[in-house]
């Protein structure tokens, strides 16, 4: 459900911010593992 929303959120420009907001330690921790880039080049998913 992370990722969903995430993803939601990374390709929707006016996504809640007080959605995105719990995801920001879960962004931080993406980009140190080097994962942003993987799930940029991933399909959007299916509304």
């Amino acid at each position: 459900m992370n990722t969903l929303c995430l993803a939601m959120a990374m390709r929707k420009p006016d996504f809640p911010a007080a959605l995105v907001g719990p995801h920001r330690a879960f962004l931080a921790w993406m980009r140190a593992e080097g994962r942003m880039d993987a799930l940029a080049a991933s399909p959007p998913a299916a509304a």
